[in-house]
Order: C-alpha cells, then structure tokens, then sequence
C-alpha cells in the first residue's frame, strides 16, 4: 500500500489492538509510529486497515471557521511546547474528533495516545 509521505494515518495497533495516528515515511509505503532518532519505518500493510487523513490543515478545513481557528492556536501552542509532532497531531485530532479547543485536555489526550504506543512496544519488548 502507498501513501502521500508526511501524511498522517490511522491504523491498526498490534499491541494494544486500538486504533493509532502514525506518519507516512518519506517513501510511501511506510510509517512511523513513535519519533526518535532511533526509530525505523514500519510497512503499511493492508491488514492494518490503514485509513488515509491528510494533513492537519487539512482537518481544520472542514470545520466551523471560529472552532477551526481555535483548534489552531492550540496547534500552534502545542507545536511550540517542545511535544514532538505525532503527538501534537495525535491531540490535535482528538480535539478535531471531540470538537474541543481547550489546550490542556487536548495535550492530556494526544499524549496519552502517544503514552498508549510506548507502553505497546514495552510488552513486546517483555516478551521477547
């Protein structure tokens, strides 16, 4: 499967058996989940259910132009709060899904998906 690079999706998570929003690679055909200098790419596999959602200004357009506004002031906070920027998008969707624009449920909610990954990959780690 091929994807615009540096879009966001959503797809399966293995470990957690939930939902997540990762980045398409530079390449297409896969994504990052987590970044960090160590990280690699992971294929986009059809098994995943990847559904495509753009971009973030893409999200804000197809809301009410006050919330829109709103909603990327909080984008625009969270991205200068030193928070890497899957986890920014992760709660700027959730505020776009939840139709919410407090920056403080919005940063508890995108850090929290992020927080979700991290502990997946831990119980992996434990298995192995």
């Amino acid at each position: 499967m091929k994807l615009g690079p540096g879009s966001y999706v959503e797809l399966e998570d293995i470990m957690t058996n939930q939902r997540k929003l990762a980045v398409v690679d530079e390449s297409g055909i896969g994504y990052y989940d987590l970044i960090g200098d160590d990280e690699l790419p992971k294929p986009l596999h059809v098994e995943l259910k990847p559904a495509p959602l753009g971009s973030v200004p893409s999200w804000l357009q197809d809301m009410e132009e006050e919330r829109a506004q709103a909603l990327g002031r909080v984008w625009l906070q969270l991205s200068e709060s030193g928070l890497d920027a899957l986890t920014v998008a992760r709660a700027v969707r959730w505020g776009v899904l939840n139709d919410n624009t407090d920056l403080e449920l919005v940063r508890k909610a995108g850090q929290t998906q992020t927080d979700l990954i991290v502990a997946g990959r831990k119980r992996l780690a434990e298995r192995l």
